[in-house]
């Protein structure tokens, strides 16, 4: 009992250390696909905006400007504190119609993937009130009161963070969705306040984010163009390699005809070499015949694999000829005997073929690749290929589109998983049945010699 007990421990362990190895990419592109710079091994932090080491510098190259108009003469000057380095002591001057200038931050940042604004302030009395605000290229601006996040009465400096959502609660739906903001706007809210000094302005990014999907299914205008193609190419695909891939199969399994042999064995020829033999004389034929970037050339090359012709042959040789002899005794037709006999009892082996079909040509990429040049008629490997740029690739998008692509394989395998099972199940016993007749066969002989 122990050593079944090891046993059965031992190949537990083989089995999750197995399971978790092959699903161990999916897992990463799902974690990926959430962070905000899809980078598996990144950690949130503070993208710092104003700091002792940069305020200067922004001043200079006008990165910190008086708002709403750059021209106004704010008193803006840089001062030291042993405690806080460096900071920003802000007078915001009247204006000649009464209205107070306010200070902008130019930051041109993506406020979906951060939470927080956080910033060190601090008041020269109690009764000033002053509000932030974001606004975004468009002109569109929104405002929080400042005090409500201020926690101390007194004068001293004070670290307060100001969530993102406060800004994007009522704004438009545009605006949510993109959350391009270009400036950061401090401003007093009544007329008597008039000083303010600030440090360590910094944005705090989150942990995870839904920005990558909303980029991908809400501002990615190609992204339905490329499911759509890829959802034609491949139902057309698969459909057409399940009949003709049957028809094929019961041909071979069923039929008596000159060469059939030498056919047979060019089709497990075919499957052995490799496709990519096969791209260049494919390529030219078809710019020759004037189907590039067409939905014909993504579909015609592929209408029937060899494989899959060779799969349907060995399921289909396996059903009993009576069958077939009782039908045509019957007067059945062909057309008849093959689509109501063959074809529902190759069910399991059908599905197979339709799966594996499905499987390899949506997530084909070599041969759409070549074939196309438009967003038009790009499929989905070949669109997120469109997420690399020359400073190097997007990869928040591109796992949060392949996330996106590998949803209808999964349904795929949870619709017909019965199906996979009862192929694999009938291939095994038929492997170890063919076995223990060729060992049975192997012992009769020795006895015979013997």
């Amino acid at each position: 009992m122990e050593k079944n007990r090891g046993k059965s421990f031992f190949n537990f362990i083989i089995l999750a250390c197995v399971t978790a190895f092959a699903l161990a990419p999916i897992f990463i592109m799902l974690y990926a696909s959430f962070k905000p710079l899809g980078n598996k091994g990144y950690s949130p932090k503070e993208i710092k905006l104003l700091n002792p080491l940069n305020a200067t510098t922004l001043m200079q190259n006008k990165k910190i400007t008086p708002y709403p108009d750059p021209s106004t003469s704010a008193q803006v000057f840089i001062k030291n504190s042993q405690y806080i380095g460096d900071f920003l002591s802000v007078s915001f001057l009247k204006k000649p119609d009464k209205n107070q200038c306010g200070l902008a931050i130019e930051i041109q940042q993506d406020m979906r993937k951060f939470s927080h604004i956080a910033l060190l302030i601090k008041r020269e009395k109690e009764t000033d009130i002053f509000r932030i605000g974001i606004s975004d290229a468009y002109g569109n601006k929104k405002f929080v009161c400042l005090n409500d996040y201020i926690v101390n009465k007194d004068s001293n400096w004070e670290r307060i963070k100001i969530p993102v959502k406060a800004f994007f609660s009522n704004t438009s739906n545009v605006f949510y969705r993109k959350k391009i903001v270009e400036k950061i706007i401090i401003e007093p809210d009544v007329i008597e306040s008039n000083s303010l000094e600030i440090s360590n302005i910094s944005l705090m990014e989150k942990f995870f984010t839904l920005a990558n999907y909303q980029d991908i299914l809400l501002c990615d205008k190609y992204f339905y163009r490329y499911f759509i193609n890829s959802l034609i190419i491949v139902l057309i695909i698969t459909i057409a390699n399940i009949i003709l891939s049957a028809m094929a199969g019961y041909v071979f399994a069923k039929k008596d005809f000159a060469f059939k042999s030498i056919l047979f064995l060019l089709t497990i020829v075919l499957i052995i070499i490799p496709q990519q033999i096969f791209m260049i004389p494919m390529f030219i034929l078809i710019k020759k015949l004037g189907w590039l970037n067409t939905y014909i050339a993504l579909i015609l090359p592929f209408l029937i694999l060899p494989f899959n012709i060779f799969l349907t042959r060995q399921f289909i040789s396996k059903i009993p000829n009576s069958l077939i002899e009782a039908a045509r005794a019957d007067g059945a037709s062909e057309f008849y005997i093959f689509f109501k006999i063959i074809m529902p009892l190759s069910k399991p082996a059908l599905v197979m073929v339709g799966i594996n079909t499905f499987i390899s040509n949506w997530n084909s990429f070599l041969f759409p690749f070549i074939f196309t040049n438009t967003n038009n008629m790009y499929t989905l490997p070949v669109g997120l290929v469109s997420y690399k740029s020359l400073h190097g690739a997007e990869w928040n998008l591109v796992m949060a589109g392949a996330a996106i692509t590998a949803i209808p394989v999964f349904f795929m395998f949870l619709i017909f998983q019965k199906y996979l099972i009862t192929v694999v199940t009938k291939e095994t016993a038929s492997s170890w049945l063919t076995l223990s007749k060729t060992k049975h066969i192997i012992e009769k002989i020795f006895k015979k010699e013997k």
